[in-house]
């Protein structure tokens, strides 16, 4: 089975300066536009061939990205069974799991913005907090900054 780990939910509303004046500069794709408005039917179209996936909003208000969660969790219904959204899920607790065992790492995507505004200490990561602690031989990368 193919999980796909790193999808976002976003719509043009969610999205502000710096992040809406400097994206041009990151991606041709992402300045014309073709990822600006994700809808179920996009999503599960370019999730193909994975099964499932993890998806998230970001919440980087200092970089104009603010996607509030219940509107992720709406997504994530309307989108069926295909997906998570906590680090803390069963599902992702699995992958962790068993990560830790094998003793490969993990990278987690938090805090990597493509505006200069976006900063490491913006991001959430009290959210792996418990996860570092019930797995702590797990290696966790944190995704370089600006990282796609």
């Amino acid at each position: 089975m193919i999980t796909d780990v790193h999808t976002h939910f976003w719509t043009p509303e969610h999205q502000g300066p710096p992040w809406a004046d400097g994206i041009g500069r990151v991606s041709r794709t992402l300045a014309a536009h073709r990822m600006d408005h994700v809808t179920a039917e996009s999503y599960a179209r370019d999730l193909e061939p994975a099964q499932r996936s993890i998806v998230f909003g970001l919440q980087a208000q200092a970089s104009g990205i603010v996607v509030p969660n219940d509107e992720v969790a709406a997504f994530v219904r309307k989108v069926g069974g295909r997906t998570g959204t906590s680090p803390l899920h069963p599902l992702v607790l699995r992958v962790l799991r068993a990560a830790e065992r094998l003793g490969l790492p993990v990278m987690i995507h938090q805090g990597a913005i493509f505006v200069n505004a976006g900063r490491l200490a913006d991001s959430v990561a009290l959210l792996l907090d418990d996860a570092a602690i019930a797995f702590p031989d797990l290696k966790i990368a944190p995704a370089a900054r600006g990282d796609p």
